[in-house]
């Protein structure tokens, strides 16, 4: 009986180390040792699994404006450790502001990415090392999650009923099956997590859709005053606000494109939709009821200055935010530079949210 229990927490044990490897491997940045124009990080996914066609995500940014770079001609290679190189001239395509490919890796264990980007003339080498887990045949982590409690609960219960004592079998075989249906939700719940989208394909329609529930984060100085934004504004199918300072949310459905990977009908989600929908006057140089070149109570003229996440961005309009964006306004005497240094040594924080 100890031993059966010992290698149920043995199993569950190896099951976590797997999945938390394969995080720690999936989110880092490779700068390139030839030249420090750009950088490229590894976005998604946090998990590599064998077996299966995955969707390799890159940014690929300026080094010092931190700025996309677009149009950039990117291929890769793979390569498995103690093995050479098992596919290369994979091309790497632009979808939005990030850079993919998709690949199907055959076995588990250790991989190098290698990426080549050529940007005016110049070829620009990056290395990703990741690490392939083995596919998990039959089931899911939550659903091992389940039957190690439930199988667990079942030996509790036979136990009890060896040693004769019924009832406190069956309390702690009830107990164990409850806590195995509270974590086989936790993880299910963290895996359907609506902040990054939900895709779903119904067989119906044959439509794919992107559902998502997200939010930015958009606070606005003028003049030195916090100008607010007027709370519980805004259709709920589209974007709007609640009870939380400048805090855009939206929730709703998409149509997603399986081929190219990318969400259509993105102007719902652009800044100035936005500001359209919650009434508030604003332009490439203006906002509220201010415009550049007008004065501020200390006499100065001032122009309207827009960061995304500490970086000027000067097509603002169109930026198409995603969840956790903090896009800050200024309308000011001061220079992009100025403010820039600033977020950058005071970085403002996304707020907690409240209700909606």
């Amino acid at each position: 009986m100890k031993k059966t229990i010992k290698n149920l927490f043995a199993s569950l044990f190896a099951v976590l180390i797997i999945g938390l490897s394969g995080f720690a491997y999936a989110h880092f940045e490779s700068e390139n040792s030839e030249s420090t124009k750009l950088t490229a990080s590894l976005v998604q996914p946090d998990l590599f699994v064998a077996e299966y066609k995955t969707p390799i995500w890159f940014s690929i940014r300026d080094l010092e404006t931190k700025e996309t770079l677009n149009n950039l001609e990117v291929s890769a290679e793979i390569e498995k450790l103690n093995s050479g190189i098992i596919a290369k001239d994979i091309v790497v395509q632009q979808k939005g502001e990030e850079y993919m490919f998709e690949f199907s890796f055959s076995e588990f264990g250790n991989y190098k990415i290698h990426l080549n980007i050529s940007r005016n003339k110049n070829e620009n080498y990056f290395d990703f090392p990741i690490i392939v887990e083995p596919p998990v045949e039959g089931l899911k982590s939550e659903g091992i999650a389940f039957y190690f409690f439930a199988i667990l609960g079942f030996l509790v219960l036979v136990f009890g009923i060896i040693k004769k004592k019924y009832k406190l079998g069956i309390i702690w075989f009830l107990i164990l099956l409850a806590l195995g249906g509270l974590v086989y939700s936790v993880i299910f719940t963290q895996k359907q997590d609506t902040s990054n989208g939900i895709i779903t394909c119904p067989k119906a329609s044959g439509e794919c859709v992107w559902t998502a529930h997200i939010h930015a984060y958009m606070p606005i100085n003028i003049c030195g005053e916090y100008f607010r934004l007027r709370t519980e504004v805004g259709a709920l199918n589209l974007l709007h606000t609640h009870e939380e300072k400048n805090l855009a949310h939206w929730h709703d459905k998409l149509p997603y494109d399986m081929e190219t990977k990318s969400i259509k009908e993105t102007e719902n989600l652009l800044v100035k939709a936005f500001f359209s929908e919650i009434k508030v006057p604003i332009g490439e140089d203006r906002i509220a009821s201010k415009k550049n070149g007008d004065l501020c109570p200390d006499g100065k003229p001032g122009t309207l200055r827009v960061f995304v996440n500490g970086i000027e961005k000067k097509d603002f309009l169109n930026y198409l935010w995603r969840d956790k964006d903090v896009i800050y306004f200024e309308f000011s005497d001061r220079d992009a530079l100025e403010i820039q240094k600033e977020l950058k040594e005071k970085p403002i924080v996304f707020p907690v949210l409240g209700r909606g």
